[in-house]
């Protein structure tokens, strides 16, 4: 067992990169831009706007925020998601046949793979994209803490012991483990947004 974590995720985006996935996320999410009153040329001044125009004061000075998401702007969130999404669809198109599972919730990765391939999954994983860098931490004694969850590994099965966690995520997380226990690979982001599944038939997509 492994967990990740993205460094300074909101504060680390490049807002070229924010841009580029949001407009190749509006054009690819069929009858988006339809259904909008806007134009994607519109909707991206917008969006720029939201991202070039923050400015914020420390010790009586102002300053102009170049780079990442805005913190506590309710478009980071939107900004962050869409970038992790795009992350994980190109790090997954090729992923090692023993990684057995992998969800996400927001900027943290919980993964059950062999210990031989923890290291190269780890130095690929920050060689897709410069700005976005993880640290990782690993099992120790068959434990690993993940968010509000701890996860113990006995023998080939996983307990999981939840604390004041969200209900639906501490489910989320037992469901994967459940589903990686029964020999398939489960590779998904724990939200509520369409989520790829790779077994044994290859892959296909799925709604929570």
């Amino acid at each position: 067992m492994v967990s990740f974590d993205v460094q300074s995720m909101f504060t680390s985006i490049p807002q070229d990169l924010a841009k580029r996935t949001l407009s190749k996320t509006m054009e690819e999410t069929l009858g988006f831009l339809e259904n909008q009153r806007l134009s994607s040329t519109e909707l991206m001044g917008l969006i720029s706007m939201c991202l070039d125009s923050t400015y914020f004061r420390f010790r009586e000075h102002i300053y102009h925020q170049r780079k990442g998401t805005p913190m506590g702007s309710p478009i980071s969130v939107v900004v962050a998601e869409a970038v992790m999404q795009q992350f994980e669809a190109e790090l997954l198109r090729t992923v090692p046949p023993s990684l057995k599972l992998w969800v996400r919730y927001v900027d943290d990765v919980f993964a059950v793979t062999k210990d031989k391939d923890i290291d190269p999954f780890f130095t690929r994983l920050n060689s897709l994209e410069p700005a976005i860098q993880f640290s990782m931490e690993l099992e120790v004694n068959g434990v690993l803490p993940f968010l509000d969850i701890l996860v113990t590994r006995k023998g080939d099965h996983l307990e999981t012991s939840c604390g004041e966690l969200t209900r639906l995520l501490a489910l989320s997380l037992c469901s994967a483990i459940r589903f990686a226990q029964a020999g398939l690979s489960w590779h998904r982001s724990l939200t509520a947004n369409p989520s790829p599944i790779t077994s044994a038939n290859g892959p296909r997509i799925v709604k929570n």
